[in-house]
């Protein structure tokens, strides 16, 4: 917690996606930088000002039913922006290629539009993933539709 604590004090993001955390310690990212947020299985999406979000929308990914108990979410927020309507993403897919095109084709089905959007997706790389979409990979999980491509600037870090 201290190191992601460090990291989002040293980033100061308008928009966070974290993967893998615990929601005690999501709540707790949040009071402490004073930041909105939503939570659903494992994955959390942060916000501050400008952003502000009007609805939140949580499902899990779809899963098999020999893996009953790994479950995984898809957290979409769908927020403003100065003004304009756009979306936060987090998911975190599997590893396993059975596993994952279900989840891919669930995730996917979700993400469609073209409102502009970040997404934060801890997944494997796959060919066919969000490009069609519309979205550009603009780091390592941090994928973007919609922005200008100097308007963002992407932060990661595995803690």
């Amino acid at each position: 917690m201290r190191e992601l604590a460090a990291f989002v004090d040293s980033a100061k993001p308008y928009a966070l996606g974290i993967c893998e955390i615990d929601a005690g310690d999501a709540l707790s990212i949040a009071t402490r930088f004073a930041l909105q947020w939503a939570y659903r299985g494992r994955q959390a999406l942060f916000w501050k000002t400008p952003l502000s979000a009007h609805a939140v929308h949580d499902r899990y990914l779809p899963v098999r039913a020999a893996r009953v108990f790994d479950r995984r979410g898809l957290l979409i927020v769908d927020a403003q922006l100065h003004g304009a309507p756009c979306m936060l993403a987090a998911t975190q897919m599997s590893g396993e290629r059975e596993r994952l095109i279900p989840e891919l084709r669930f995730a996917r089905k979700h993400l469609r539009g073209d409102r502009r959007a970040l997404l934060f997706a801890d997944m494997p790389v796959y060919r066919v993933a969000f490009a069609d979409l519309g979205f550009a990979r603009i780091a390592d999980g941090i994928h973007a539709r919609g922005f200008s491509a100097g308007s963002l600037h992407a932060h990661v870090a595995t803690v």
